[in-house]
């Protein structure tokens, strides 16, 4: 079975949880920054 791990991101006034999925969280979480993660928490 592989390894991967869950986390939860937030908005810059914490009202707002976003909760993922991945095998690669440092790609994951580069991705969000970027805005080339999911929608839901790409900077506007």
């Amino acid at each position: 079975m592989e390894k991967g791990f869950t986390y939860i991101l937030t908005n810059k006034n914490a009202t707002v949880l976003y909760v993922g999925a991945t095998k690669n969280l440092k790609n994951r979480v580069d991705c969000h920054r970027n805005g080339t993660g999911a929608d839901f928490t790409k900077k506007i």
